[in-house]
């Protein structure tokens, strides 16, 4: 595999750019040394003889993109009965902590602030944006969950003016939102 001029550079300035340290470690030793010791100079560029040389720079590359993709932190969206009402159950891929949420007992919109205390090697940071419709439901609960919204809340649409309780879930990864039988009061 050989690196030229262009390449190496535009390569070496993705790598600078990027706070991985472990990618700019494995990639900067690829460049300077080879695995295995074994390199020679071609033009502007380098051409290592060893194979593991050009493993190396893969995996540091598969390195420098994993930390640069923002993660999908909505998990799933789930619908039960509950006490003659139903129960909706937000899940995370993370760890989250309920902080409040407005309006405080009925609306067509609710927005839940939450603040992200990470796990599972998932750090807090600039989460993408996802949307997830209800399941289709017997009780005839229609509406969508957004994360993060303005101010990184959580943001339930109901197709309707809908009364609710909020409440952190069991596991530190859910929201649970308690809806009475007759949603519109």
């Amino acid at each position: 595999m050989i690196l030229k001029g262009r390449c190496k550079a535009q390569l070496y300035r993705i790598i600078m750019k990027t706070s991985v340290t472990i990618g700019k470690i494995a990639l900067k030793e690829a460049i300077h040394t080879g695995t295995g010791g074994q390199r020679k100079c071609v033009g502007s560029g380098w051409a290592f003889a060893s194979r593991a040389a050009a493993h190396t720079i893969v995996a540091a590359c598969a390195v420098l993109a994993a930390g640069v993709t923002r993660a999908q932190l909505l998990d799933s969206v789930d619908v039960q009965a509950k006490g003659g009402g139903a129960e909706i159950m937000v899940r995370f891929a993370t760890r989250i902590q309920y902080v409040r949420h407005a309006p405080q007992a009925a609306g067509k919109t609710l927005r839940i602030y939450l603040r992200l205390t990470g796990g599972a090697g998932m750090e807090p940071g600039d989460p993408l944006p996802s949307t997830l419709r209800a399941p289709k439901n017997e009780l005839g609960l229609a509406f969508a969950v957004t994360y993060p919204e303005s101010g990184g809340a959580l943001l339930v649409e109901f197709d309707r003016q809908t009364r609710f309780s909020v409440h952190p879930g069991p596991d530190g990864r859910s929201i649970s939102i308690l809806v009475p039988s007759s949603p519109d009061g």
